[in-house]
């Protein structure tokens, strides 16, 4: 016990703590996390028993989209994938986040905001996904912001703040449609 609290005193008295620094090591992390998680880990669950909660066909592995394994993500993006190709022969000027007048036939605006990446960016995920992490990287710099006027004190926000970022649970924010 000792040792690991000389350990965090002798690391933490030579960061610096830039917000530029935390909320670049937030995007380095959630970003390395999210490529593990969807490319690494969750194309090698048993599809036999998520079959319907995991996107892994051929056209999304080649652009880092091969595991999601929520399923309102993979209703997300098949809604976003739709209306992107809507919007790829009827124009951009159709998109809405909020479409009115189409009853049940309404997308979420979740998958609305997804399409407009994939218009930009050929169905591509992966984008949505670091758009997903400096979201989530701001969010731990205004997060750590708010710590420090609690505590005044940068190395007690900065530890604070690391179960928000390091929790399993977040992943769940930034490694998925959300």
């Amino acid at each position: 016990k000792i040792f690991f609290m000389k350990t965090l005193k002798s690391i933490f008295k030579y960061i610096s703590l830039d917000p530029r620094l935390i909320i670049l090591c937030a995007f380095l992390w959630t970003i390395s996390v999210t490529i593990i998680i969807t490319n690494f880990i969750v194309p090698n669950f048993d599809r036999g028993k998520i079959k319907s909660f995991v996107l892994n066909k051929p056209e999304h592995i080649k652009n880092f989209n091969s595991g999601i394994i929520f399923p309102d993500a993979s209703t997300f993006n098949n809604m976003a994938i739709k209306f992107s190709k809507k919007l790829s022969i009827e124009g951009i000027e159709n998109w809405t986040l909020f479409p009115k007048g189409c009853g049940q036939d309404c997308n979420d605006p979740i998958a609305n905001f997804l399409a407009l990446f994939y218009y930009f960016t050929n169905d591509n995920l992966f984008s949505f996904f670091i758009f997903n992490c400096i979201i989530f990287s701001l969010s731990v710099y205004i997060l750590y912001k708010i710590y420090n006027e609690i505590f005044r004190d940068k190395k007690a926000s900065l530890i604070c703040l690391l179960p928000f970022l390091l929790f399993p649970t977040a992943i769940s924010f930034y490694a998925n449609i959300s």
